[in-house]
């Protein structure tokens, strides 16, 4: 009798426990879209558990095919539950061979997509039943309303007839060891502004030890990276270099640690909101704008960003784009470098957490040497003490605090003004660059870059020229637009 009431009670539990779901984990196979597709339903209709999908090593799954038009058209099924997508650097691509026009992925409000070691390639958001709907026609990799989490993705040549080439982020974004690369906006004259041709911010989105790179070169229009009035971004130990025309467009929050720009027609751009910048490093690459601030050591090639060390190019000692042993595209710092150990005199005010992160871009140990580089590169050899290149910069008086960080508490040194003439043409020569892969390559390029040809730079002087159907142009109350 006892033993009946043991099963039973035994039965009812596992009963229970059935009909409350237990996280589930599907294999797919190698190319198997069909396969995907199922495995995202099924995990969309457990959305009490976090559902794991694991794909097969080095396999294309190729969609060739609209799945569902939530919010514009979509290859895949909408996420509208938690979900685990393990790549094991594989790639879900829109087809080469397809005549449809999709974004990868959609991310419901509630939804939560947690994606590993994937590359994302070749999504076109573009609806034409809704071409005046921007949600519609934005995010070309993914379409963020819920959070995205990228753990080592890479989202590379995607576009959108929107805003956001690669990402459109309206919810919560994290990246990691990630890459922007290569993404484009095709505007249209229904749309008198474009985003970030990489990453249009819409929400909240963390970005660390990842690299930003070559977006918006196609048209010579638009942005690594748009943030929208009121929204906050947040990045650090990471690469923005090579885009077509601000590495980032600011319109809100932006606090900065540790980033290295470099040959971006212009850096930064903000002329509302505000932009920290703290130990970052800008080559080739100059300011727009006066809500940027500044905070302790950060170092210039032109003296438009405010930094508190300027040096010229040449000085500078500064390498290609390139793996350099990580997983993500960055510029190394050459031996003579006046960046290396360049943190170690640290102005009072200054938060002590922000000084160093224990990594660099690439996962390199930090501080090497007497103390931490500028940038996202930790220069892992033995640092030269005579600057040949022209000498140790002298570190700029800085005037009184122009404001404090709130994302990170630290105290701006200044506040530059900067309304330069910014007139994107058609003529900017991208650097080239190289294929993000998984492999590390461990070998240092030993010789600095040439400064590459481009058109003039912006005067540290003249009066900003704004064309609206170009550009962003500042208002004096800027209203965020809905997607």
């Amino acid at each position: 009798m006892k033993k009946t009431v043991r099963l039973l009670l035994f039965l009812v539990l596992l009963l229970g426990l059935v009909s409350c779901g237990f996280p589930t984990f599907t294999l797919v196979g190698c190319g198997d879209v069909q396969g995907l597709i199922d495995a995202i339903d099924a995990a969309n209709s457990t959305p009490a558990t976090n559902d794991t999908i694991e794909l097969a090593a080095d396999c294309l799954y190729e969609l060739t095919a609209i799945h569902n038009s939530t919010t514009g058209d979509n290859g895949l099924p909408a996420i509208t539950s938690p979900i685990v997508i393990r790549g094991n650097n594989s790639a879900i691509l829109r087809s080469t061979n397809t005549t449809y026009e999709f974004r990868i992925f959609f991310i419901a409000s509630g939804g939560v997509l947690n994606l590993e070691d994937l590359n994302l390639f070749n999504g076109v958001a573009h609806d034409t039943a809704n071409q005046t709907i921007l949600a519609n026609n934005s995010g070309g990799a993914i379409f963020n309303m819920g959070e995205a989490n990228l753990t080592r993705v890479n989202v590379k040549d995607n576009s959108s007839h929107g805003e956001g080439g690669g990402i459109f982020n309206f919810g919560t974004l994290t990246m990691l060891e990630s890459a922007l690369m290569n993404n484009e906006c095709f505007i249209s004259s229904i749309w008198s502004m474009g985003g970030g041709a990489g990453l249009t911010n819409y929400g909240d989105a963390t970005i660390t030890r990842s690299a930003i790179t070559e977006n918006g070169t196609a048209q010579q229009m638009w942005d690594g990276i748009f943030n929208a009035s009121q929204k906050t971004l947040k990045i650090e130990n990471s690469t923005i270099s090579g885009n077509a025309v601000s590495g980032i467009d600011n319109e809100g929050l932006t606090s900065l640690n540790y980033v290295t720009f470099a040959h971006n027609w212009v850096s930064l751009s903000s002329w509302s909101g505000s932009v920290y910048v703290r130990n970052s490093l800008f080559a080739d690459s100059p300011c727009i704008g006066n809500a940027i601030f500044p905070i302790g050591i950060n170092m210039d090639t032109d003296g438009s960003c405010g930094a508190s060390l300027t040096v010229s190019y040449a000085q500078l000692q500064f390498g290609p784009l390139a793996l350099n042993g990580g997983l993500t595209l960055n510029h190394a710092l050459l031996p003579n470098s006046p960046a290396i150990d360049a943190v170690s005199t640290v102005p009072s005010g200054t938060f002590a957490a922000d000084l160093c992160p224990p990594t660099d871009q690439r996962g390199a140990l930090r501080p090497y040497g007497a103390s931490c580089d500028l940038g996202a590169y930790e220069y892992q050899g033995v640092a030269v003490s005579d600057q040949s290149a022209g000498g140790t910069p002298t570190p700029t008086p800085t005037p009184a605090p122009g404001g404090r960080d709130p994302l990170s508490g630290a105290t701006a040194t200044t506040t530059p003004t900067h309304t330069p003439t910014l007139t994107p043409t058609n003529t900017l020569t991208p650097v080239p660059t190289a294929t993000p892969t998984h492999t590390a390559a461990p070998t240092h390029t030993l010789t600095p870059t040439a400064r590459p040809t481009r058109p003039p730079r912006p005067s540290a002087t003249a009066t900003k020229a704004c064309d609206p159907t170009k550009e962003r142009c500042p208002t004096p109350s800027p209203t965020p637009r809905s997607p």
